[in-house]
């Protein structure tokens, strides 16, 4: 006699690996949610206006900044100053003081000096 029932539909069951892929995604979505909620409040953003016509912003957060410019996008450590606020990746280095900045690649004044805008964007 056969011991299966051939009255019940077969049953269609995740595979363990779509359940992990699928709890990954899940996983990520929420921390990638969070993490934008975190930043955006705890983030102010200046736009900087050089004597060369140039300009950037400059997203100011916990411990650094997010720098972007006409060569991109990039993050800049927090660094000891005597005056102001320096930052630097080790390549560019960025230093505020008030409405104030300087961009600089170490060793070239990329953009002379610059003051942050009120009102305008990129």
């Amino acid at each position: 006699m056969d011991s299966l029932n051939h009255d019940r539909p077969p049953t269609c069951k995740p595979t363990p690996p779509r359940r992990l892929a699928f709890a990954t995604a899940l996983v990520v979505a929420a921390a990638v949610t969070a993490t934008t909620a975190y930043t955006r409040e705890q983030s102010e953003s200046r736009e900087y206006l050089c004597d060369n016509g140039d300009r950037f912003v400059v997203d100011f957060r916990q411990g650094h900044v997010r720098l972007r410019h006409g060569s991109g996008i990039f993050v800049l450590g927090k660094e000891v100053s005597a005056s102001g606020n320096r930052y630097s990746d080790g390549y560019q280095e960025l230093w505020t003081k008030g409405n104030e900045a300087r961009l600089e690649r170490i060793g070239f004044d990329l953009r002379g000096a610059c003051r942050s805008v009120e009102g305008s964007s990129l």
